[in-house]
């Protein structure tokens, strides 16, 4: 079971006020024990060097149809 810090509560709490959600405080706290990992694997993905390109979701105008 992932670790749930005070820090991890805050943080989602911050998050879903800024989103207007307001789920039950049990769905918080599942949240908060979540996010530790969540943000370690995205930091993971950030980190990867793939050089000067873009992700495949991004299209730009005039590109498509080529």
């Amino acid at each position: 079971m992932p670790e749930k810090t005070a820090d991890n509560v805050t943080t989602v709490r911050a998050l879903l006020d800024a989103a207007g959600l307001q789920p039950p405080q049990v769905e918080v706290e599942r949240l908060a024990e979540l996010y530790g990992p969540i943000r370690r694997q995205v930091a993971m993905i950030y980190a990867a060097d793939i050089g000067n390109v873009d992700p495949a979701n991004v299209f730009r105008a005039g590109e498509i149809g080529r």
